[in-house]
């Protein structure tokens, strides 16, 4: 998993929650320019988690179209609320979020099942 353009806080606290996740492994952080899919690919990263409004539908899914492994879990509203991206070009309203809620997203996210009560929007 990556991070990208996250608030310093909220990504220290993700780091201290996936810490105690022995199957979430926290690959670094990555800038969010043109050269984000190849720092995808060199370093197998099957997760990004980046603020919504640092990043666009449209360059979402260009990136997914390069990374078609990759799921993009865009936080907004400091992290209380999120959008689950995948190549299936599905958009996933995850409503209220806890923090809890985001490590079941990313479990789920590995093994292609949506554990969350959230509305699929296909876009």
């Amino acid at each position: 998993m990556l991070f990208s353009q996250i608030p310093r806080l909220l990504r220290d606290v993700l780091v201290a929650l996936f810490a105690g996740c022995p199957d979430i492994e926290v690959l670094g952080e990555v800038a969010l320019h043109e050269s984000v899919a190849a720092q995808v690919e060199a370093m197998h990263a099957d997760v990004l988690i980046t603020a919504e409004e640092a990043i666009g539908d449209s360059a979402t899914f260009r990136l997914l179209r390069r990374c078609p492994e990759l799921r993009v879990l865009m936080l907004r509203s400091g992290g209380r609320h999120a959008c689950l991206c995948e190549l299936r070009q599905a958009r996933h309203h995850l409503h209220e979020i806890s923090i809890a809620d985001v490590v079941t997203v990313i479990r789920d996210s590995r093994f292609g099942s949506q554990t969350h009560d959230g509305d699929s929007v296909p876009q």
